[in-house]
Formats: structure tokens, C-alpha cells, sequence
């Protein structure tokens, strides 16, 4: 009886140690998981893969954007690998998770290029990074992995003592077992149900308790991960950039300039929708509107304070629809009047597909009593789990 006890252990630490080795595919989808919850402001903010952006489409000066990460770049070459391969989720690998580039043209109301852009993003501070809050040394899912492992091996032995060949009872405990997927399968109301009975008993030997079914430790421990996962998306996010506009028209720059945003969550309790703030500060010189030449002498200074809230969710926890509301002061420094400007703005952002977001932005200029407001497009493109 110990020896079989003994080789039982070592054939499921084996087995257990071989699948956390495989866990190539399952960081990447943790990952995607936790970046499919992250909100319509954080991907504004800093670009996970590919982003096109279509701002102020119905005013008189549009503009568009391309931005792309580092690891995009890497995804290019060589896609298989980088959408699964364990390279996109290593330490080592942050910088290139954690740096956008981008580029875009501003048009006139005739579509004529005015201007080029060029830009980058650096992350200071990400805590919003799955990778370091790695999931997969939950003890939750390797008890869950445990709790199946053992049932299964108990299911093979009765179905040998009650006459079944090898192969027979191979095929029906595999099926089972494979019945469960610990990323999101089948409904555990698929789940063979001698087998479910073992899952269950194994559960009761564990905890000790009539009362824990392994529907409700499987139920648990996905309710524990998508709770863990809105949690990530709550860290804050600190980046700054380096802004570069060159006039097509003229052919010399037109704004040279930096800034830093912080994005913080209000709202800690992941069971509750998320509220963030956003502050920005700007410096940056640029023509002077007043006149026609390209010449930079004007210093201006951006500050930007407001808060995002998300009004609904789909059934996976990622956002549909949300508002935010803000407050922008723009100074001038190297100006005799109307140095200082103040707008105050609302913008509703919703998802009308998989990944492609409306916003609609109004704005209002207290100095001037003026009320404007202008639609723009977004799509986020992620790479596929496979």
C-alpha cells in the first residue's frame, strides 16, 4: 500500500511539474486575458500591439495615427512565435512591451497634409504589466490541478478492477480529464459524471468538507482569476513622450516639445467597475498661430486633470462603453494677453465591435462661451492566442 502511495505521488509531482513547464500558452493567455480588461483610457494611453486612430473625423482639421509597441515589431518577423513563444512575457523583454512608437498627419477640411508626426512613449512606472504579477504560482490552480490529476488516476484504477482494458480506460479518463480546461472550456455540466463524482471526493479528502463540491472550487477559482485579473488593471501607469510635428507645407517643425502622463485607478475593489484618474503635463514650443511663418517662438505649457469611469461591461469583464470627464489649461508663455486657456471637456466611448471604439468628444471654452464637439474612431489590434 505505501509503495503504490508513493509511486501515485511521484507520478502526479511528475505530472504536475511537466505542466507547469508547459505554461508557454498559458502565460500568454493570462496575459491576454488581463489586457482584454484593461480599459479604452489605458489603451490610449500605451499601445499593447497595433492602434490606429481617426481623431476629430467630422471637424475641419483631422488627423491619423498609427502606434505600434516594440514587441509588435518582433511579432512581425516571426508571429507563430512571438504570439505564443514564453520570449513575450520574460523580464527581459518589458522594454519592448513597455515602448510605443508612432506616427501620424494632421489634414486641412480639403484633406490636404498640413503636418507629420513622429512620437514615441517610455514607460516609467507599469504595474499594470501581467507578466510580473505572474499568475501561475496561484496555489489555487495548482490545487485545482491536483484535485483533477488525483480523481483521474482513482477513475483508471476502478475502471481496470471493474474489467476494462488498458487502452479503454485510457481513452475514457483522458477524455475527462481533457473535458476541463483550466483557461475557460467546456461547462462542467459536460464533464463525465463518474468522473465528477471522483473530483468530488478528492475535493471532500482535501478541504475536509461535505460541503465543497468541485463545482464549486472550479466555479471559485474562475471567479478568483478574473477577479485577480480586473485587479491588475487597477495598478497605475506612469509614461512620458517626446512630441515632434513637422509643417509639410513649409517644410521645417512646427512643435518640439515632452510630456508625462500617470493614470491611477479610484476604484480598488475589483467587483466594482473601474474609476481612474489621468493627469497631463506638457511643455513645448510651437508656431505662433497669429502669424504664418514657422518659427517655434511660442512656449506653452499643457496641465490636464480628469477621471474615466466605465458604465458597462460584457460578461467577461472588459469594457463596452465609458466617460470621461476632464479639465484642460493650456499657458502661453511668451505672450503680452490670452495666456492662459481653460476647456472643459466630455468625451463617450463606445465599443461597437471586438476591438473598434466611437469617441465623441465635446468641448467647452468657458472664455468664449464656445461649444464644440467632434467624432473619432480607434481600433486596437491584438495578436490571436492560439
Amino acid at each position: 500500500m505505501k509503495t503504490r502511495q508513493i509511486l501515485l505521488t511521484t507520478f502526479l509531482s511528475l505530472n504536475i511539474v511537466f505542466a507547469l513547464s508547459q505554461n508557454t500558452n498559458r502565460d500568454k493567455k493570462i496575459n491576454d486575458s488581463v489586457n482584454s480588461r484593461a480599459t479604452e483610457e489605458y489603451n490610449n494611453q500605451l499601445t499593447s500591439y497595433f492602434r490606429v486612430v481617426a481623431d476629430h473625423i467630422t471637424s475641419g482639421t483631422s488627423g491619423y495615427t498609427f502606434k505600434m509597441s516594440l514587441m509588435s515589431l518582433k511579432s512581425i518577423k516571426d508571429s507563430a512565435k512571438w504570439a505564443i513563444d514564453t520570449n513575450f512575457v520574460k523580464p527581459k523583454n518589458r522594454f519592448l512591451r513597455y515602448t510605443e512608437i508612432n506616427a501620424g498627419v494632421n489634414m486641412d477640411k480639403s484633406q490636404n497634409i498640413t503636418n507629420i508626426n513622429l512620437g514615441s512613449v517610455f514607460t516609467i512606472l507599469n504595474k499594470r504589466d501581467s507578466a510580473i504579477y505572474v499568475y501561475r504560482n496561484k496555489q489555487s490552480e495548482l490545487n485545482a490541478l491536483s484535485i483533477m490529476r488525483i480523481a483521474k488516476i482513482k477513475y483508471y484504477d476502478d475502471l481496470i478492477k471493474s474489467g476494462k482494458s488498458e487502452p479503454e480506460a485510457d481513452n475514457i479518463t483522458n477524455t475527462a480529464f481533457n473535458t476541463i480546461n483550466l483557461e475557460g472550456g467546456k461547462s462542467i455540466g459536460e464533464i463525465d459524471k463518474n468522473y465528477l463524482k471522483y473530483l468530488n471526493a478528492v475535493t471532500d479528502s482535501i478541504t475536509k468538507s461535505k460541503a465543497l463540491s468541485f463545482l464549486d472550487y472550479y466555479t471559485g477559482w474562475h471567479k478568483d482569476f478574473n477577479l485577480f485579473a480586473k485587479s491588475i488593471q487597477r495598478k497605475p501607469l506612469w509614461i512620458a513622450y517626446p512630441a515632434i510635428s513637422y509643417n509639410y507645407q513649409y517644410g521645417a517643425f512646427s512643435k518640439l516639445g515632452a510630456g508625462s502622463n500617470l493614470l491611477v485607478s479610484l476604484n480598488k475593489n475589483p467587483e466594482k467597475k473601474p474609476l481612474e484618474l489621468i493627469s497631463t503635463v506638457s511643455y513645448y514650443f510651437q508656431d505662433d498661430t497669429a502669424t504664418t511663418k514657422v518659427s517655434l517662438e511660442q512656449s506653452i505649457g499643457d496641465f490636464s486633470l480628469g477621471v474615466n469611469k466605465i458604465l458597462l461591461e460584457n460578461e467577461k469583464g472588459e469594457s463596452q462603453m465609458e466617460l470621461k470627464f476632464s479639465g484642460d489649461y493650456s499657458y502661453v508663455f511668451n505672450t503680452a494677453k490670452d495666456r492662459g486657456k481653460l476647456t472643459a471637456n466630455a468625451v463617450f466611448k463606445y465599443k461597437l465591435f471586438q476591438s473598434v471604439w466611437f469617441p465623441l468628444t465635446v468641448s467647452y471654452d468657458p472664455s468664449k462661451g464656445n461649444l464644440f464637439g467632434f467624432i473619432s474612431v480607434t481600433i486596437n489590434f491584438m495578436p490571436s492566442s492560439k
